[in-house]
């Protein structure tokens, strides 16, 4: 008995601490030795919504290499990056259907987004890329403006009184994209619904009480944005501990919610799909129902459900991202180091609507650059797997350069919210808000080649809408919107963060953007519009209050 407990012993601690210490190719690579034993510890950080701001503490630490997981290593620089993702490093390892995306189908089927074989994922999207081409969002013009347009009825009758401008954005992000994903005629108007003067999602219609689950979500949107932040937050239990998922919503008694928001979904996916009524209004010159169901009907790739699971996924993502970069982009105007700001746009972009035009502002460009970059929509890490053809290896920065190979099927990422600070690609003050990094610097001397050199270098490190084959395909919709809705918002307002919801607003300039819970109850703007550290990220209270002056007053009055 003694030698049998002995031997189990033994090959235990062979198994979990021995080898992953000393005889695993991995153990060269720098990292705290209890990440090496076991994935628990880095699940535990995204758990409790750390991770994002561990990785970077650990990268500031240990450099651009870090082993976090027994099977998993965490890299943070340009040429890492590049390997990856521009290599194509596929999402599962031998097409398992195991990993970290697998979670993101809906309705019982895959979409591009949660597809692991690289090959399949490039069939399907060869047809759904068109859609989103740059040419064709720029064709669709007119129902992207016709949207954004109709921001600003609802802010005139708010002028110089608090407006909660998070939910108002995420409302503007979803009527821009269900009408990409249905057809114009199936586009929502939710900005014409939501009550930016209530506290978080509230509307200004109350639906009657013998109305349809689905006609009571399209009058107040209110309980279908709910539904989508209630599934945002299981993100950790829908990803990584899907097996969890039931147990802990019902504990916590969610999931109706976010069931009622697919449903949603694919209610108005059937919708659109019967409906044979012509629409004369504007709309995209294509959609991806419209794109699908065509291909459907000549090549039998996909059935119904692959493609509501498509939609879903852009539908859930397109608002959520756009809706929150929107929201820091206002925010970060509205302070009072970054005001003057305001005043370039309205010099640069006043009387220009034509969206080609507007793509080309320089000041307009870098304002929104540089959100994208240090607030990211999506700053958490986007794990691969190292196929087994690759000869991956990281170099370590010892006296010889010791260089690790990294086996196949190990789990490799870089996360953008580390990406996007460092200081050999951005500048200094990585950690801050600072458009003029992305202009020529003309007091410094700096020559228009040295400046493209530079400009290069930071739009190829640019991680916010991911890098190679599996580039987020909304990119250039995304920036096109708000572009528009920036130069549009500052041609006719100016903002300032609401005094009525923060009475403490920091005014230096040199404050860094903060992430994560705060550890003590500081009342700044800083820390009410924390970034939540997660995959996706949001404000981290659902909240920003700003407040809206009209320039035509402004005018008037000087």
């Amino acid at each position: 008995m003694f030698v049998t407990v002995t031997v189990v012993i033994i090959v235990l601690l062979h198994y979990f601490v021995i080898h992953p210490l000393f005889f695993s190719p991995l153990s060269k690579l720098p990292g705290p030795l209890h990440l090496k034993l076991s994935k628990w510890f880095i699940l535990n950080k995204a758990r409790t919504e750390s991770r994002n701001v561990y990785l970077q503490k650990l990268h500031e630490k240990y450099g651009d290499v870090v082993q976090i997981g027994p099977n998993e290593v965490a890299f943070n620089s340009l040429e890492y990056m590049k390997q990856i993702y521009m290599g194509n490093f596929p999402k599962e390892f031998k097409n398992n259907g195991i990993g970290f995306y697998a979670q993101f189908g809906n309705f019982g089927s895959k979409n591009l987004f949660s597809t692991g074989d690289s090959q399949v994922h490039l069939e399907k999207k060869r047809n759904i890329a068109k859609v989103y081409s740059k040419t064709n969002v720029l064709q669709s013009g007119d129902y992207i403006k016709q949207k954004v347009d109709q921001l600003w009825a609802p802010l005139d009758t708010r002028l110089q009184h608090p407006v909660n401008v998070y939910p108002m954005f995420l409302a503007l992000a979803m009527d821009v994209v269900s009408g990409f994903e249905y057809g114009g005629q199936f586009s929502t108007n939710f900005v014409s619904k939501i009550n930016a003067g209530a506290a978080g999602l509230s509307s200004t219609e109350k639906a009657p009480e013998d109305i349809s689950q689905e006609s009571s979500l399209e009058r107040n949107p209110t309980e279908l944005f709910e539904g989508f932040q209630e599934s945002s937050s299981m993100w950790f239990y829908t990803t990584l501990a899907p097996q969890l998922w039931n147990i802990v919503a019902r504990i916590y008694g969610i999931g109706k919610k976010s069931s009622r928001a697919q449903q949603w979904i694919y209610s108005r996916f059937q919708q659109a799909l019967k409906s044979k009524q012509l629409y004369q209004g504007p709309a995209p010159v294509s959609n991806v129902l419209q794109t699908m169901f065509q291909e459907m009907q000549t090549k039998p790739k996909h059935n119904l459900n692959e493609i509501a699971s498509e939609i879903a996924d852009h539908i859930a993502a397109g608002h959520e991202t756009t809706g929150i970069t929107l929201t820091y982009i206002c925010w970060e105007l509205s302070r009072p180091c970054n005001q003057h700001w305001q005043q370039k746009l309205h010099e640069e972009c006043s009387g220009i609507t034509d969206l080609q035009e507007l793509d080309q502002l320089p000041i307009l460009h870098s304002v929104v650059q540089e959100a994208c970059r240090i607030h990211s929509a999506i700053p958490g890490s986007e794990p691969r797997y190292v196929p087994e053809e690759a000869k991956f290896a990281a170099v370590l920065h010892d006296s010889t350069h010791t260089r690790v190979p990294i086996p196949p099927g190990t789990i490799v990422s870089c996360q953008p919210w580390s990406l996007h600070q460092l200081e050999n690609t951005f500048g200094s003050h990585t950690a801050q808000f600072r458009p003029e990094r992305w202009l020529q610097d003309v007091e410094n001397n700096e020559s228009v080649q040295e400046y493209e050199r530079r400009l290069k270098r930071m739009n190829n490190s640019m991680f916010t809408f991911g890098q190679g084959n599996r580039m987020c395909l909304g990119m250039h919709l995304a920036l096109i919107e708000m572009k528009y809705c920036i130069a549009q918002m500052y041609s006719r307002y100016e903002t300032k963060i609401s005094p009525e919801w923060c009475r403490n607003v920091y005014k230096g300039d040199d404050a860094n953007v903060l992430m994560g819970t705060a550890p003590n109850r500081s009342t700044t703007d800083l820390d009410m519009m924390r970034m939540a550290d997660t995959y996706t990220t949001r404000p981290i209270r659902d909240e920003c209050w700003l407040e809206f002056k009209s320039r035509d007053t402004i005018n008037a009055s000087g």
